[in-house]
């Protein structure tokens, strides 16, 4: 069956080794995961749904996956716990485990001990978010999801400590931030639109005064040409 979408952002083409490859390749069980991120010395983080209601591991399946984690020998400090369910037994089975949490108060999560926090980009930009209380307490940010270039750039600039994306084969290839401005240009700019700013205020006051004075100058001469007439 041919794919109508492209599953990642900016994909290039498929050649025909690679479509077989990937035809042929499987949904990773979480144990691969783990013994591939153990292999390369990478982070997990992954987000846990409950089952139904009904099921029978409804209660017990974040002990599960507890298990299966220490059961595949990997380094706790690799493993971003995310789910807030029975995080306590989490913390007492594996002390080692990262514990991530949502954009909470700072006093919420220094009395909880989370020593990392999962935001959405929006949320951490677009609301002026204060970073730098944060890493004041020792709690890092990982941001989601982050797709663009300029986007990663910004998170970088910002030092903010990790990111999920979508878009691994193009952030990877990223060396270093994209500046759209050097430091001079945008000072520049800064100092331009500032001066623009000021002298389109001045004309604006000018342009009042001078529509004032006429008017003064309208009613006196229709004043002295009244009198001029009564005379």
């Amino acid at each position: 069956m041919e794919v109508l979408f492209k599953p990642f952002y900016n994909m290039k083409p498929l050649s025909e080794a690679d479509r077989e490859k990937a035809g042929n390749q499987k949904i990773p069980k979480l144990t691969e995961l783990l013994e591939l991120a153990q292999k390369e010395k990478k982070s997990v983080i992954f987000d846990l749904n409950a089952p139904a209601p009904r099921h029978f591991h409804r209660s017990l399946y974040v002990r599960h996956v507890v298990s299966v984690i220490l059961d595949s020998k990997i380094e706790q400090h690799l493993i971003f716990w995310l789910p807030g369910f029975d995080r306590e037994y989490v913390r007492k089975r594996a002390p080692g485990f990262q514990q991530v949490d949502q954009l909470f108060s700072i006093e919420r999560l220094t009395k909880e001990n989370i020593s990392r926090i999962n935001v959405d980009h929006k949320r951490l930009f677009y609301s002026g978010l204060r970073k730098v209380e944060y890493k004041a307490v020792n709690i890092n940010i990982n941001l989601y999801i982050v797709n663009e270039p300029w986007l990663f750039s910004l998170a970088w600039c910002s030092s903010i400590h990790s990111v999920t994306t979508d878009n691994i084969q193009v952030l990877n290839e990223i060396n270093h931030p994209y500046f759209f401005m050097t430091p001079s240009y945008y000072k520049f700019m800064w100092i331009l639109m500032d001066c623009v700013s000021a002298v389109f205020i001045v004309a604006i006051f000018y342009f009042h005064w001078w529509r004032e004075s006429q008017k003064e100058k309208l009613l006196q001469s229709t004043g002295i040409h009244t009198g001029k007439s009564e005379a």
